[in-house]
C-alpha cells in the first residue's frame, strides 16, 4: 500500500514542477518539435512576378524577418512552458503570414502546425487534429504528398490520435510518414527511427507486443548507430522498449532496457534531472509489478526527496 501510494505522488509532483525544472516536454516530444517547426528560409519570396520592384522586394524581406522573428517568440514561449503566450504570439505570426504568403503557401501550413502543437501540449485535441488536418492539405496540395513536410504532418496528427486511444486512426498515418520518411530521408535517418517509435506504441496498445519489440529494435540499432551506445535518443528507445518488455511480462528483458536507460541518463544528465527521475520512476514501476517492493520504495523515495527540493527552491522567500 505504501509504495502503491509513492507510484501515484511521484508522476503528481514531477508534473506539477516539470514546466520550471525542465522547459521542454519530453525528450521524444523535444525531438518531434525541431521536426515541426519548419523554418521559414526554406519557403521566403512570395512565388509572384509582381513583387518585382526594389520597393516590394524590400517591404517582402521586412515581412519575413517579422515572421520569422514571431516564429521564435513563439518557440521560446513554448519551451518555457508560457503556451498561452504562444498561442497569442502563433495567432499574429498567422495574420503576418496570410498578408505576406496567403493561406495556400508552406509557410502557412507551418504556423497550423506550431499551433496545433501547443493545443495538444494543452491536452485540447479537437482543435489540435482540426489544425493538423488543414496544416496537412496545404502541404499536400503546395508540396506534394510525398515531400517531408507532409510526413511531418502525417506524424503530427496520429500523435494526437493515439494520445486520444484512437489507435486504428493513428497507425495509417504514422505508417504514411514512415513510408515518406524512409524513401526522402533513407532508413537509417533518425526521424525514421522516432516514427518506428512512435507506430511501436500503437501496436504496443494494442496488445501485439511482438511488432512493437521489433520496430522498437529497429528504432534502437539507428539511434545506436548515429548518436552511440550512451545517448539521450537511445536511453529514450530503451525506456519504450523496457514499457514494451513489461507489458509483456518479459520481466528480464525489461529490467535490462530500464536499468541501461537509467544508467545512460544518470551519466548524462544527472541525477536530478527530470528524464533521469522519469527513468528512475519506470524502473520502481518494474520492481513493484514483480514483487520487489522495497527496492521500488527506495528508488521513488529518492526522487520525492529531489522533487521536494526543487519544489521548495520554487517557493518564494517568506
Amino acid at each position: 500500500m505504501f509504495v502503491r501510494a509513492l507510484l501515484r505522488a511521484c508522476p503528481r509532483v514531477l508534473a506539477s514542477t516539470r514546466t520550471t525544472i525542465h522547459p521542454r516536454l519530453n525528450k521524444y516530444e523535444s525531438q518531434l518539435m525541431r521536426s515541426t517547426y519548419v523554418p521559414l528560409r526554406h519557403f521566403s519570396g512570395c512565388g509572384s512576378s509582381s513583387c518585382g520592384c526594389e520597393q516590394n522586394r524590400e517591404q517582402q524581406k521586412q515581412m519575413e524577418k517579422t515572421i520569422a522573428n514571431l516564429q521564435m517568440q513563439l518557440q521560446q514561449f513554448y519551451r518555457l512552458g508560457r503556451y498561452n503566450e504562444a498561442l497569442k504570439v502563433a495567432e499574429e505570426c498567422k495574420e503576418q503570414i496570410v498578408n505576406t504568403f496567403g493561406d495556400n503557401h508552406p509557410v502557412y501550413a507551418s504556423i497550423l502546425n506550431n499551433t496545433a502543437l501547443i493545443h495538444k501540449t494543452l491536452g485540447d485535441y479537437q482543435q489540435a487534429l482540426s489544425l493538423y488536418h488543414e496544416a496537412l492539405e496545404v502541404y499536400r496540395q503546395v508540396v506534394g504528398e510525398d515531400h517531408l513536410s507532409t510526413a511531418t504532418a502525417y506524424h503530427n496528427l496520429a500523435l494526437v490520435h493515439r494520445s486520444m486511444g484512437a489507435f486504428d486512426l493513428a497507425q495509417p498515418l504514422f505508417e504514411k510518414a514512415l513510408e515518406t520518411r524512409r524513401n526522402r530521408r533513407g532508413p537509417e535517418h533518425p526521424d525514421v527511427a522516432l516514427t518506428l517509435s512512435a507506430l511501436a506504441g500503437c501496436y504496443r496498445e494494442q496488445q501485439e507486443f511482438d511488432t512493437a519489440e521489433s520496430l522498437l529494435q529497429s528504432a534502437q540499432k539507428i539511434m545506436t548507430e548515429r548518436y552511440g551506445e550512451e545517448s539521450e535518443q537511445t536511453a529514450t528507445v530503451l525506456a519504450n522498449l523496457g514499457l514494451t518488455m513489461k507489458s509483456n511480462q518479459k520481466w528480464d528483458q525489461a529490467l535490462f532496457c530500464y536499468k541501461t536507460s537509467l544508467a545512460i541518463r544518470s551519466k548524462l544528465l544527472g541525477p536530478k534531472h527530470p528524464d533521469t527521475l522519469a527513468a528512475k520512476h519506470n524502473l520502481a514501476e518494474l520492481f513493484y509489478a514483480t514483487d520487489r517492493e522495497q527496492e521500488a520504495a527506495e528508488l521513488l523515495q529518492e526522487n520525492l526527496q529531489v522533487l521536494d527540493e526543487k519544489t521548495r527552491s520554487l517557493q518564494p522567500e517568506q
